[in-house]
């Protein structure tokens, strides 16, 4: 019994997207590339004549295929979870508190010019602004290093079962 799983994915991305599905049994069934356009806007002009907007769309589509019966499916299955769980886990690009520290920063410049106490907030907020991304940068550091670790542990696990030797045994 096959499983079918269609993903949309960036031309920019089809070959990254191909070889992660691969390392998890999935084999590429139909490739499709999109282009088109759809209507995103219209109204009338300052001269009264009408107009359309248009908005123009590139991707390409990808269907995978997999054999349920397939030996060590549900293991598979398994580190395609983990796989996922680690990929969504990614810390966002930008602390929260950036904008706050940001703001905290142009109210001390902007109020310097009216009193100078206002340069200490300016200098505080810079200060904390600084501090907010160096924590940030370290902690999405220190993520990738784990996070590059446990996705290597997993691929190879998935080379070990879908290796040539490995399907000879059940095959």
């Amino acid at each position: 019994m096959l499983e079918t799983r269609t993903v949309k994915v960036s031309p920019a991305k089809e070959e990254q997207a191909t070889e992660q599905y691969l390392y998890f049994g999935w084999k590429l069934h139909t490739r499709q590339e999109i282009n088109g356009q759809k209507i995103s806007g219209s109204g009338t002009d300052f001269l009264g004549d009408d107009y359309t907007e248009f908005q123009s769309y590139h991707y390409i589509s990808l269907t995978f295929q997999r054999d349920k019966d397939m030996p060590y499916y549900r293991r598979l299955v398994e580190l395609e979870a983990q796989h996922n769980a680690i990929i969504a886990s990614t810390p966002k690009e930008k602390p929260w508190t950036y904008p706050i520290t940001l703001a905290i920063s142009i109210l001390g410049i902007v109020g310097y010019f009216f009193n100078h106490f206002f340069l200490i907030i300016a200098i505080l907020g810079i200060g904390l602004h600084i501090f907010a991304w160096k924590k940030h940068k370290e902690k999405t550091a220190l993520w990738k290093h784990d996070a590059d670790s446990q996705l290597e542990k997993i691929y190879q696990e998935c080379d070990w079962i879908l290796s040539p030797q490995q399907q000879k045994t059940f095959g």
